[in-house]
C-alpha cells in the first residue's frame, strides 16, 4: 500500500465520500415512505428523459403522455411536477431509483471494483492495530514461512523479533480515520457497507502513514537487515 499513488488514494477518498452523502439522502427520503416513492419515480422519468436525450423545454408536457403538467402539483410532496423532474434532470440520480438493498449492494460492489486493487483486497479482512505490525509481520512471519527459508533461517528467527521490537520502540503515530456513520436503513454502523467502507478507509490512512514514514520504514528495514557494503580497492602504488 505504500507505493500507491495520491491519484488513487484521492480517487477512493471521493468514492466513499460519494456514498456516505447519498446514503445520507436516500435515507432521508425514507424517512417518508410516499414521499420517497414519489420522488423515486420523478428519479425515474428523468433517467428516460436523458436516456432519450428529450429537450428539457418539452418537461412542461409529461414526458410519458404529453398531457400538460406544466402547473400541476404532486398531491404528496405539494411541489410542482416539472419542479421535481428538473431538479433530477441537473444532478446524477440514478442512485435514487434503487431500492435499499440494491443501493448499498451496488455501492458495496464500486468499492471492489472501482478502486485500486491494494485497497480493495483489504475490505474482506481486519487489518492490524497499527501499520508497524504489517512490517513486523513481513521480518517475522512471511520470510520464515516462505519456502526457501522455512528451515534456513528459522535460528534467526527469535533475534529478529528482538531486533524489531528494539527498532520500533519510536514508531511515528498512526491515527485512525474518522468514524463511519451508516444509516440503519443500510444495515447500521454493523452492517455489510459500513464494515467496507471502514476497512477501505483503515486501508487509505495505512496507505498514507506508510507514504508520510517512508524513510523510517527505509531505516527499520536496514538496521535488520544490515546495507551491503561497498566495495573498496587500494590503488597498486608499485609495490
Amino acid at each position: 500500500m505504500g507505493n500507491l499513488e495520491d491519484k488513487e488514494i484521492i480517487k477512493a477518498e471521493n468514492l466513499i465520500k460519494k456514498i456516505l452523502e447519498e446514503a445520507e439522502e436516500i435515507s432521508e427520503m425514507g424517512k417518508s415512505p410516499d414521499k420517497a416513492n414519489r420522488l423515486r419515480l420523478y428519479a425515474k422519468v428523468a433517467g428516460w428523459v436523458k436516456e432519450h436525450e428529450i429537450s428539457t423545454n418539452e418537461i412542461r408536457n409529461c414526458p410519458v403522455c404529453q398531457s400538460d403538467i406544466e402547473e400541476k402539483k404532486d398531491e404528496v410532496t405539494g411541489e410542482k411536477i416539472t419542479t421535481h423532474i428538473s431538479h433530477f434532470l441537473e444532478q446524477e440520480s440514478g442512485y435514487l431509483e434503487k431500492g435499499f438493498d440494491l443501493w448499498a449492494n451496488n455501492s458495496a460492489q464500486l468499492l471492489r471494483s472501482d478502486i485500486h486493487n491494494d485497497l480493495s483486497a483489504e475490505i474482506n479482512q481486519d487489518l492490524p492495530s497499527k501499520p508497524i505490525f504489517l512490517i513486523e509481520k513481513t521480518f517475522t512471519e512471511e520470510i520464515f514461512n516462505s519456502e526457501p527459508f522455512a528451515n534456513s533461517l528459522t535460528p534467526l528467527k527469535q533475534s529478529i523479533i528482538s531486533l524489531f521490537s528494539t527498532y520500533s520502540i519510536h514508531t511515528p503515530i498512526f491515527y485512525e480515520p474518522d468514524i463511519v456513520s451508516i444509516p440503519k436503513c443500510f444495515g447500521g454502523n454493523d452492517g455489510k457497507l459500513a464494515t467496507s467502507i471502514k476497512r477501505t478507509k483503515r486501508a487509505i490512512a495505512f496507505s498514507r502513514w506508510r507514504k508520510n514514514n517512508a524513510k523510517f520504514c527505509t531505516e527499520i528495514f536496514f538496521k535488520i537487515v544490515g546495507r551491503k557494503k561497498r566495495r573498496t580497492t587500494q590503488r597498486n602504488k608499485g609495490y
